[in-house]
């Protein structure tokens, strides 16, 4: 019988989480399956997003390589941006190479797969689809289908954010979204599998990223947000969340057969976020940044430096969420913030009072955090630096102030979170990235101007990604007990291809894991490597402004931009 593989994808799961719920015997199915089978964590790309992450493990290459970075691009200039889809991704994708070896799959909601590409058998794509658009499952017909039997797919999760964690009623209402999320995949990816007959089956859960990000501090005492009272009122809630997605990972396996081998995998891992860094702030006390010197930017300035901020209107906006939940249909917090900010621009501080021809470097707000770009002519609507050896001076003085100012932090190792382009590859990589997530700082340019300060203390999302996530593999060609320390998320496709018979292409990063097998299959079964697969996609798909615009509307609303 030819082999047969489950892949389930858990966005963001992290082992120091699910490792005490595993051996205290909460998630029976996970445990076993990682104690008889082969475990150990799954390293992620720089940076550890959502977009990157999928698209790598989807390509086997880094970001450099397939050129997707965030959940936005560049348009003409650093403030010209638009959402990623599946058809930035440069070469081919697990899914071109299933085609191409004639491999039939059944896939649910994995990131940066719309649009679909065509399948032998069904794809239905992620939340990146434009809002209405019924074109994200392949083959089309096969949406009514699904959507007769078990309802509206779930596409999107309507949830609170940066408010899920401050009452009852809002951890509920979150929980009951992520409930229905992963209720439905489970349920269709079953039927799906044997609708067309799938030698791979693979399904993503969104919900394993968000409960971390809105409600880390519910779960970690040692959090400086943590609620003790409200945590022992809705911890044992979200933890039956986990219970049943282990549950219905054990039904699935279950229904697909003994045969079946399976991989629980994540993108990247997560942690606690303590501080926010404010990118532009610092750039602006740091001299990168110049302000404008009319009357009306050095009153806004003074307002600012005096407590008009945005992270004022925030923490004001999520605190009144602990006595009015947040009402179905209402704007989330983020964007009850940014239309404060809209109605009294004329008092907050924003890059309407940047001066650009003085500005070298600066932090796009929509762009991937971390990201800062320096103000480089033309490239900019008012670029001022010169390409060549100006250009080099300003990164260089970029990286050498941040490396003072990352030494000055808690808990950091500069030379670890500091990036250049050159180094991550590719001419969508920023100018220079800044990540301390390990550190436990979160830098941020969702706002032109967040803060008078720096550093502050998180006072919204209370986790966000770490490099590390989970790999566990089991089945009947599966190492009992091994261990593995050094896989990489570029590693997954070529070792989903190798345990399906299948030629590995010879242009991806990654490699098959064959330690996880076992050695009598490796010693039959050598790596076949062929030549790179031809890609469907040829070119963007046409999205009009307005599609556009709610793509990016809708990750504002949920705080990726």
């Amino acid at each position: 019988m030819p082999e047969r593989f489950l892949v389930v994808a858990l966005d963001g799961a992290d082992f120091r989480l699910l490792r005490p719920w595993m051996e205290a015997g909460e998630l029976p199915h996970l445990d076993a399956l990682a104690r008889e089978g082969a475990h150990g964590p799954l390293r992620s790309v720089v940076p550890p997003l959502t977009p990157p992450a999928w698209a790598s493990f989807a390509t086997g290459k880094q970001p450099g390589r397939h050129g997707v970075f965030g959940f936005t691009e560049r348009g003409a200039t650093n403030q010209d941006l638009r959402p990623v889809n599946a058809g930035h991704i440069r070469g081919a994708t697990l899914w071109d190479f299933l085609r191409e070896f004639g491999v039939r799959a059944a896939v649910l909601g994995v990131p940066m797969t719309y649009p679909p590409t065509p399948i032998e058998g069904a794809l239905i794509s992620g939340f990146m689809t434009p809002a209405g658009r019924r074109d994200f499952a392949q083959p089309p017909e096969i949406l009514d289908e699904v959507e007769s039997r078990f309802g509206p797919y779930p596409l999107y999760l309507d949830v609170p954010v940066f408010s899920a964690n401050l009452s009852a009623a809002n951890v509920e209402r979150f929980l009951r979204a992520l409930h229905h999320e992963a209720d439905a995949k489970f349920r269709i990816a079953a039927w799906l599998a044997e609708r067309v007959d799938a030698r791979l089956v693979m399904l993503h859960i969104w919900g394993t990223d968000r409960i971390q990000h809105e409600l880390w501090n519910l779960l970690d005492e040692t959090h400086p947000q943590h609620n003790r009272r409200l945590a022992a009122r809705v911890r044992d809630r979200i933890l039956d969340y986990f219970r049943e997605l282990d549950r219905r990972i054990g039904a699935l396996r279950e229904a697909l057969g003994d045969e079946v081998t399976t991989l629980v995998v994540s993108d990247h891992g997560f942690g606690p976020i303590h501080h926010v860094i404010d990118l532009n702030w610092w750039l602006a006390r740091e001299g990168f940044i110049r302000f404008r010197r009319s009357p009306a930017t050095q009153l806004r300035l003074l307002a600012w430096r005096c407590g008009l901020t945005a992270s004022t209107l925030t923490l004001l906006r999520v605190g009144l969420e602990r006595f009015f939940p947040l009402k179905r249909g209402a704007l989330p917090p983020i964007e009850q913030v940014r239309h404060a900010q809209r109605r009294s621009r004329r008092l907050v501080l924003s890059f309407r009072d940047v001066d650009w021809r003085r500005t070298t470097a600066y932090a796009p707000p929509g762009l991937s955090i971390g990201s800062l770009m320096v103000n480089l002519r033309g490239r900019e609507p008012e670029g001022c630096v010169e390409p060549g050896p100006e250009y080099e001076t300003v990164r260089a003085r970029l990286v050498e102030r941040l490396e003072v100012f990352a030494r000055g932090l808690d808990g950091m190792e500069p030379g670890q979170y500091i990036s250049t382009g050159e180094a991550l590859g590719g001419s969508a990589a920023p100018d220079v990235l800044f990540l301390p997530l390990e550190a436990g700082y979160l830098p941020t340019n969702l706002f032109d101007f967040l803060g008078n300060r720096p550093v502050m203390k998180s006072r919204v999302w209370p986790g966000n990604h770490r490099m590390d996530g989970i790999f566990i593999a089991h089945g009947p060609q599966v190492r009992a007990g091994h261990v593995l320390d050094r896989a990489s998320i570029v590693d997954v496709a070529p070792t989903l291809l190798y345990g399906l018979d299948c030629p590995v292409p010879s242009d991806v990063d990654g490699r098959p894991l064959t330690e996880i097998f076992d050695a009598n299959l490796v010693a039959g079964r050598p790596v076949r490597a062929c030549e790179p697969v031809t890609p469907h996609f040829g070119g963007l798909p046409e999205l009009t402004d307005e599609e556009q615009d709610e793509i990016m509307a809708r990750l504002r609303s949920l705080g990726y931009i």
